[in-house]
Order: C-alpha cells, then sequence, then structure tokens
C-alpha cells in the first residue's frame, strides 16, 4: 500500500495528466503546475496517511459481552488481554481450551463451573461449639486447718451445680475452664454459744442453713478426650446463712474461697464421674468486730453431664 502511493506521488510529479485524463480534461490537473516541490509535498503527505489507512481496514477483535463489561470495573486500568483471562475459571478460557477449534464453549457451564468456585473460596470455616459441663456435686467436712481462719468447731456440708465452659483455650496442656457454682443447700454445724472468736461455751451444737454462689472460678483440666482427667479448680464467692455463721457476734454473709484438685473419670459418652479434695475458707473480712473464719478439709464429689454435640 505505501509503495502503490509512493508511486502514486512519482507519477504526479511528473506527468499527472497522463494518468488522470478525467482530471485533465477538466483543467483541474495540469503538469505545467505542478512543480518539483508541490509533488514532493504530495508524496510525503500520502506516506504519512498510509500507515493510519493500514490500521483503519484491521477488523477489531471481539471481546464477550462478560468481558466487556468487567472492563469498566477492573481498578488501575488493567489490559484487556488480562481481563480476558480473568472473566473464566481455570481451564475454560475459549482462547486457552483444548477444544477451541471445535466449537464454543457453552456459555452455561462456564457461568456454572464460575459461581461454584467463588463459592468455594468464600465458604466460611466450620464453627466447632466450646466443650459445656454441668456437674451436679456434694461437699463433706473430713477436718480442720489453720490457713486463713481461727475457729475449728464447726462442719460444713454443701451441695451445689457446677457451670464450666472452655473460654480460654489451653495453656500448660490443660484445657482453659470458667467455672461457676450455685450452692441451694448449704449446712453449717455450729456450737450454739461462742466467744467473740468462735470458741464454744457449751458443747451443744445447732444446724445453721444457708445459700451460696461462686460466680468467678477456674478449672484447668488435662487429658480432656481420655478416661481419665485430672483438674484444678479455685472459686470465689459469698455464703449466706440463716445465723450469724461460727459465732454469736459474728455476721450472716460470709466471704468464701474454694481451691480442690479432682479426677474425672469418663463413664459413657455424655456422663462422667469425678472425686476430689478441697479447701473451703469463709469469713466476714471484719465488716463486724468477730471474724472466726473456717478452713474446711472436704472431700467432692459428682455427677457430670456433657452439654452440646
Amino acid at each position: 500500500m505505501v509503495l502503490q502511493i509512493k508511486h502514486a506521488g512519482w507519477i504526479l510529479f511528473n506527468d499527472p495528466s497522463s494518468r488522470f485524463p478525467v482530471l485533465a480534461r477538466h483543467g483541474l490537473v495540469r503538469s505545467a503546475n505542478v512543480s518539483p516541490v508541490n509533488g514532493l509535498l504530495i508524496a510525503v503527505l500520502l506516506c504519512l496517511a498510509a500507515p493510519q489507512a493500514a490500521n483503519g481496514q484491521q477488523p477489531a477483535p471481539r471481546e464477550s459481552g462478560n468481558a466487556a463489561q468487567g472492563a469498566l470495573s477492573l481498578p488501575g486500568g488493567a489490559a484487556p488481554g488480562v481481563l480476558l483471562e480473568s472473566a473464566y475459571p481455570a481451564g475454560l478460557n475459549p482462547e486457552a481450551h483444548p477444544d477451541a477449534g471445535a466449537g464454543p464453549v457453552d456459555r452455561a457451564e462456564v457461568e456454572s463451573a464460575a459461581d461454584s468456585g467463588a463459592g468455594a473460596q468464600t465458604a466460611s470455616p466450620v464453627k466447632h461449639s466450646m466443650e459445656r459441663e454441668l456437674a451436679i456435686e456434694g461437699q463433706g467436712c473430713i477436718g480442720h486447718w489453720h490457713i486463713f481462719g481461727y475457729s475449728w468447731w464447726s462442719e460444713l456440708y454443701t451441695g451445689g451445680i457446677e457451670y464450666d465452659r472452655n473460654t480460654w483455650g489451653t495453656l500448660l496442656k490443660a484445657q482453659m475452664d470458667w467455672s461457676m457454682e450455685v450452692v441451694p443447700v448449704a449446712i453449717l454445724v455450729q456450737p450454739t454459744k461462742t466467744d467473740v472468736f468462735g470458741d464454744p461455751r457449751s458443747k451443744t451444737k445447732f444446724v445453721n442453713p444457708g445459700v451460696g454462689v461462686y460466680p468467678v472460678g477456674l478449672r484447668m483440666k488435662w487429658r480432656p478426650d481420655k478416661g481419665f482427667e485430672p483438674y484444678f479448680i479455685i472459686k470465689g464467692g459469698m455464703l449466706l446463712f440463716a445465723n450469724k455463721a461460727l459465732a454469736t457476734d459474728a455476721a450472716y454473709e460470709n466471704f468464701s474461697l474454694i481451691i480442690g484438685v479432682g479426677m474425672q473419670r469418663r463413664l459413657t459418652r455424655r456422663i462422667d464421674m469425678r472425686v476430689g479434695f478441697e479447701d473451703l475458707h469463709f469469713s466476714n473480712a471484719f465488716v463486724v468486730p468477730a471474724n472466726p473464719g473456717l478452713d474446711v478439709m472436704a472431700y467432692n464429689g459428682g455427677i457430670v453431664y456433657r452439654l452440646g454435640k
């Protein structure tokens, strides 16, 4: 094409009337009026216009509707070639399909594969429920010692419902559980008459009933998926009695702390049995002048039911 245009310019430069008789007949082209400089300028202009004319004759590549629509939302002005590759799932690009020469790829198949691939990437992880346990247990007195309290002439027996939940993961290979207990039954056997320190002034005793709650607790349980599961537990709360506890001049309300160890035995998939040993302390923290306090060496045992799936 360029050579033809250059040849046409050479003809115009030499003898335009010989190639364009119609124009020469009407007096539009005359060889006498075409100078060498004008002919050279015409040839240069035709050479510059030749590449643009050649490009205008090339057919524009066809793009699918999905690719053209996706090009509007591409950030950063991505190239169309990149867009065509990313518009189809791996292995289903019509341009790269091994059977592309046999015929077009089914659009429904392409869209279905794209939807399934997107669903696999956005699928949420499976959430596992935290391990939870509900225990019905009882505690009894087997002796006393002086750790925080002064009195040791009283005995305490309780019955409660404990709830344990794995809240803080693991530490030192132990399952870290939040523990709390409600004590609907608390029986304190204490002297009928005492002095300000809780020392008995009579040989008789009476039953002082009460209730309690331990809302704050921590249990560390090892080997949670085995048959025998040792644990350590600490709980804090309050005990409330119908009469002044431990001494005639003491208080009705008392703060309590339990520290213990034990073993849990798997019986069935849902049911466990556990036994343990613990120290139970309670006192009124000197909210009144008389604060004997009591440290009970206690045993405990109960049935554990595993909640959840």
